[in-house]
């Protein structure tokens, strides 16, 4: 039997159903769920017990002139008696008509391991490309190529770290600055900590003593080994460009310590190409996305500025 959560009498049997499939993040993220509007869905066994369980969370993406929801199915956790390919196929289509009938977004999108995209698949979603690795090297010589290169020689930014959250007066340019020529994600502020856990801290670039561009780094998956990962960046499109934030996060990781700068977002896209003419290197193998339109389109890819913190898995 499959159905739609309501309120928080299943929590205690969800809890335990990520528990013991060791997901641990479940006081961070069921709580955003559910204030970001979100919803889930749980699979029971003939006794009634929860064997498997997906979320949906809504987002707004918004563009120069329009705006448009997805949702993310996130946390599609099953117990291993219980994955096989018809079971999970059902559960997807099941929460796939549930969406199509609530309303509830114009589109559902994921990025799947490989082992879920034939589910995927089969559950009316298609791939639209892949949210690969860009990596920048911090070696002297070609930071200083690549700043000549796609900077030129005006004045670099300036940069400064702020754990945790950005100071309030950079407040609006994390959360609210449309890069004019992308459709990206309209965020809150409790989405970056339950996304970024304790490990999440802010970096900031100035013209002068203006804000003109952002990045949230590291998280749970930021391990250390000398990688700065940028989970998301934004910048102000009338006064900066990508390459000019990038450069001035290179020097300022570089200065600490770091040996490499490492952003994921979605290939092919207009934010793939200005990494790669900021000097990053594209690293193939990411996961593929796939999008299945249920009451409007996605966002065409060329446009879509998808981060990490855009993705399926927390």
């Amino acid at each position: 039997m499959i159905e739609r959560c309501k309120g928080s009498s299943g929590d205690a049997e969800i809890r335990a159903l990520f528990e013991r499939n060791g997901w641990r993040h479940f006081d961070r993220y069921y709580p955003f769920l559910r204030a970001a509007g979100g919803t889930s869905w749980v699979a029971r066994d003939d006794a009634g017990a929860v064997y498997g369980h997906v979320g949906v969370l809504p987002r707004t993406f918004r563009g120069p002139a329009t705006a448009v929801r997805g949702g993310v199915i996130t946390d599609v956790v099953v117990d291993p008696a219980h994955r096989d390919f018809f079971s999970a196929v059902r559960l997807l289509r099941r929460v796939m008509e549930d969406l199509q009938a609530l309303g509830i977004c114009a589109f559902a999108y994921s990025d799947p391991l490989p082992g879920a995209r034939a589910v995927l698949a089969a559950a009316g979603l298609e791939p639209i490309g892949v949210m690969d690795r860009f990596v920048l090297p911090l070696v002297a010589p070609y930071l200083a190529l690549w700043r000549w290169l796609a900077v030129g020689g005006g004045p670099a930014l300036s940069v400064t770290d702020a754990p945790q959250a950005p100071p309030p007066e950079d407040a609006q340019l994390v959360l609210g600055l449309p890069p004019a020529e992308y459709v990206h994600a309209v965020r809150v502020e409790a989405e970056y900590g339950a996304r970024l856990g304790e490990g999440g801290h802010w970096i900031v670039c100035r013209d002068g003593a203006a804000p003109v561009g952002t990045a949230c780094c590291g998280g749970d998956e930021d391990r250390g080994g000398g990688t700065l990962a940028l989970r998301e960046l934004r910048w102000d499109e009338r006064r900066t460009t990508v390459a000019a934030v990038i450069a001035a996060i290179a020097r300022w990781a570089r200065a600490r310590g770091y040996r490499k700068v490492s952003t994921v977002t979605l290939v092919p896209s207009r934010m793939a190409r200005a990494l790669r003419r900021s000097g990053c290197v594209r690293r193939p193998g990411g996961l593929t996305l796939y999008t299945r339109a249920l009451d409007g389109a996605p966002p065409p890819p060329d446009a879509w500025l998808v981060t990490a913190l855009d993705s399926s898995g927390w």
